[in-house]
């Protein structure tokens, strides 16, 4: 079960829609924001690590990447690689298979897939990569490059532009 009701504002969003309920605000954690793109972790695959470039770098630029979210992010990037892996297997093989009695069953890899899929949505939204989560980054410089150009790193890494 997921937490209980309305996300919590950013001192900017209580600043610009008030505080109807006149309980104390509380104050935005410090940024420790990593400054440079670390480099990936040596368990990632080489897709993986090209991954975790470019989600990092974005990150990095919004000042959105910490230490502590090192290890989500790698979970992310071997996803997204664990995702494409998967539905390039069901382009070449096909989603189903027949067993020796004629029966058709789903290949192990649609589910990998769907698992993939569930990952990369779940992590993506706690780095602020689809477009309502970016919303409610907003306060920390989450919906725009440095350039002010809105930022949807999701559809570029899917090669949607």
């Amino acid at each position: 079960m997921g937490r209980r009701g309305p996300k919590p504002k950013s001192e900017r969003q209580t600043a610009l829609t008030g505080n109807a309920g006149r309980r104390p605000a509380v104050a935005d954690a410090p940024s420790k924001a990593l400054k440079t793109v670390p480099a990936p972790p040596d368990h990632l695959s080489k897709r993986g690590k090209e991954h975790w470039r470019r989600f990092a770098s974005d990150l990095v630029e919004r000042g959105l990447l910490t230490a502590s979210d090192l290890m989500p992010l790698a979970m992310l990037a071997q996803s997204v690689d664990d995702y494409l892996e998967a539905l390039a297997d069901i382009e070449q093989h096909g989603a189903t298979a027949e067993t020796d009695k004629g029966y058709q069953y789903a290949r192990p890899e649609v589910q990998l897939k769907a698992q993939a899929a569930g990952a990369i949505m779940e992590l993506s939204k706690r780095f602020g990569l689809t477009p309502l989560d970016r919303v409610g980054l907003a306060g920390r410089g989450g919906n725009t490059a440095p350039s002010g150009d809105p930022v949807n790193p999701l559809e570029a890494e899917l090669g949607k532009k």
